[in-house]
């Protein structure tokens, strides 16, 4: 760990003026993102006291449903918003990116009304489905106006915007069971609807310094600017839509097959140490690979080197947990979370492979597409896409047990995870870069 922070102090004595206020901003953009996560993890043994696995089970579906709205966006469009040099026409691609997200909306009010059901097997109150809507518009406005706050490179107003979120979540779920003649279910996603609109406000106001409403207006405008576009989009929304839909099927086929409540022990198992994995590698993922930028500073590097040595440093950071978990895990979520969560931490075990291959190979993927690779990247994501199709109708078929299915999943999606490492090895094993090499396209995705 000391060799981090002596790198990191080299690193910004040799940069210039301006690369040195970016690392800053990044900085604390990734402290207030481990900030954010530590105020979930802390006020999480009291939830698990509060609802039961059936509510988080609910909440499952619920958020693997914003996933997919949040994997389509705006078409990826926000993305673009930090391509184009000139301001005018980055103005003109957030309008666009402005109307074309509600539509969007409008079609998530379908699926919460018609589509969840299917996977549920119980009545969706309206409650819910308005719940569903709000979120979804929390989801696509926030990353509209964040990837705005990338462009004009307001770093710390994104990073604050995830801790407005984490603390106004954690009180509406403390306080709605309490209160008279409201039914304690819909607390947790109430409380998830109300912190991505908390989260959503302060990013917009930070982006609110110029008309916006006028560039709405000129739809001819910003139409034919976006035609230019048009294949940045469309390939990153099908890359955002394959890597999502695999976690999100999952969870909807727990919920199909096993109920809810199994469902809620499972999405623990996954949450939980995710969580507090997270906040451990969030400086190293985030600074390091998230804004590659910083660690080349114009200087050609070799990117293999660095590449062995984040996943080692990720590896040895993780490592602790997970050997926890592999011996003691039932008795670690029983005694944190309370003693009905015995079950997720023996859902934990199985889904360990998964969990720990995510946590360290996640934060690398941008490589293959920062060796224009992302090909590579569709490839794996589909195969692992059709594995879960597969798994799914043996499941149908052959009514097998939820033990098995869990470890058919994380086998199959551990070796997804193992394939895309492979892909990075040789894509990078002797390749030299700098900050110019970068492709455009990858760096609108640094903060995504």
């Amino acid at each position: 760990m000391k060799s981090i922070f002596d790198r990191l102090s080299l690193l910004i004595k040799i940069t210039s003026v301006s690369e040195r206020r970016f690392f800053a901003d990044i900085f604390k953009l990734s402290t207030l993102t481990a900030m954010a996560k530590i105020i979930s993890i802390v006020t999480l043994p009291l939830l698990t006291r509060i609802y039961d696995p059936h509510a988080f089970g609910t909440l499952s579906g619920f958020v693997a449903m914003l996933g997919i709205v949040g994997a389509i966006g705006a078409f990826k469009i926000e993305y673009a918003v930090s391509l184009p040099k000139s301001l005018k026409k980055a103005r003109y691609l957030l309008a666009a990116s402005l109307v074309i997200s509600l539509g969007v909306i409008a079609l998530t009010a379908f699926g919460a009304y018609y589509i969840w059901p299917l996977f549920s097997k119980e009545p969706v109150p309206v409650s819910m489905s308005a719940l569903f809507i709000i979120s979804s518009a929390g989801v696509l406005y926030f990353r509209i106006f964040r990837q705005w706050l990338t462009r004009i490179e307001s770093y710390q107003a994104i990073g604050w915007s995830q801790c407005d979120q984490s603390i106004v979540q954690m009180v509406f779920r403390i306080i709605i069971p309490f209160i008279p003649g409201i039914s304690p279910m819909p607390g947790l996603i109430a409380g998830d609807s109300v912190g991505r609109l908390a989260m959503c406000y302060r990013v917009w106001r930070k982006s609110a310094t110029f008309p916006i409403l006028k560039y709405i207006k000129r739809v001819r405008v910003w139409w034919n600017i976006l035609k230019g576009y048009r294949k940045h989009c469309i390939t990153h929304t099908a890359s955002a839509l394959l890597n999502e839909l695999p976690i999100a099927f999952f969870s909807l086929t727990v919920i199909y097959f096993y109920q809810e409540t199994q469902a809620g022990y499972v999405s623990m198992a996954y949450q939980a140490v995710q969580a507090v994995a997270n906040v451990l590698s969030v400086a190293v993922a985030h600074v390091f690979f998230g804004n590659i930028t910083v660690i080349f500073h114009n200087q050609p590097n070799l990117v293999h080197g660095k590449f062995i040595r984040i996943i080692s440093q990720l590896f040895l950071l993780i490592l602790p947990g997970a050997i926890l978990i592999l011996f003691w895990g039932p008795w670690i979520f029983s005694t944190i979370l309370g003693e009905k969560w015995a079950t997720s931490g023996e859902y934990c075990r199985i889904l360990l492979p998964l969990i720990v291959s995510q946590l360290i190979i996640g934060p690398t993927l941008n490589l293959l597409i920062l060796t224009r690779r992302i090909h590579r990247q569709f490839l794996a994501n589909a195969c692992w896409v059709v594995s879960i199709l597969l798994l799914t109708v043996i499941v149908h078929i052959f009514d097998v047990g939820i033990v098995v299915y869990l470890a058919a999943f994380s086998f199959c999606s551990t070796a997804v995870y193992l394939w895309q490492l492979a892909e990075i090895h040789y894509a990078t094993k002797n390749l030299v870069m700098s900050t110019n090499d970068i492709p455009n396209d990858h760096k609108a995705f640094q903060i995504s």
